[in-house]
């Protein structure tokens, strides 16, 4: 129970963290090219 939980815990984890990056990186790169422009 407390592994299958555990993994379930680790999936979400990582998804969330993948939209979180890809987030991160869709605000990131108008952002970059307005500093360096």
């Amino acid at each position: 129970m407390a592994k299958e939980r555990g993994e379930e815990f680790f999936l979400f984890g990582m998804l969330g963290g993948l939209f979180v990056f890809m987030a991160f990186c869709a605000a990131a790169v108008p952002f970059l090219h307005w500093i360096y422009d």
